[in-house]
């Protein structure tokens, strides 16, 4: 399994501070889809959301962590995909004129090319799995990110849903693939939730 790309941190944590207080902060509830069409920059200070490709509903990336979404200036990104928030959701909308022209006055293009140089890094990524030939690698590779998560949120996790909404596999394929490798002793299932797993075979 590839590493995940390395988050320039730092570097986010510094732009949303150069812009913070500029837009329109509120809290957001979870299953709310934020509209992504608008002039604006998504700024998530705390929360879980998700990005989906609109075509199929497919989950592209997930994350808890502080991000800003909307970078791009291209209109392919609204046209694409949409976000949805997962918990309640700390945000603030920032004109994206206004966000450009704090980073100008700033000299911080740089740290934009940092960061969506790691947006476009971990999609590169996913897409190194995602679109394999191999189905059960695409399932392997998902299994490793799962164990990688903390154990009280794998533990809250139905491992079948969480492999079926980022793929395009037949969750009839994925309860097969799962059900072999539990007999087999490389994974410990309990009630649909990932308890431990073993060394998985590099073939199926």
């Amino acid at each position: 399994m590839l590493p995940i790309p390395e988050r320039p941190e730092e570097t986010i944590i510094s732009l949303m501070s150069l812009v913070q207080g500029m837009g329109k902060r509120e809290l957001i509830k979870p299953g709310v889809i934020i509209p992504n069409d608008g002039p604006d920059i998504t700024i998530f200070y705390q929360g879980e959301a998700e990005l989906r490709r609109k075509s199929d509903d497919l989950l592209l990336f997930s994350s808890e962590n502080r991000q800003l979404i909307g970078l791009p200036m291209s209109e392919t990104f609204q046209r694409f995909c949409y976000l949805r928030t997962n918990s309640v959701c700390d945000i603030e909308l920032v004109e994206r004129n206004a966000f450009y022209q704090a980073v100008e006055k700033e000299h911080c293009w740089l740290d934009v090319i940092a960061v969506l140089s790691y947006y476009h890094a971990v999609f590169l990524w996913r897409d190194s799995y995602a679109h394999t030939k191999s189905s059960y690698l695409v399932v392997r590779h998902l299994l490793f990110q799962l164990n990688q998560l903390p154990e009280e949120k794998r533990y809250s996790i139905n491992i079948a849903e969480f492999i079926q909404e980022r793929t395009n596999l037949s969750r009839s394929y994925i309860m097969k693939v799962l059900s072999d490798l539990k007999t087999g002793g490389y994974i410990t299932l309990k009630k649909g939730r990932l308890i431990k797993l073993n060394h998985l075979p590099a073939k199926y």
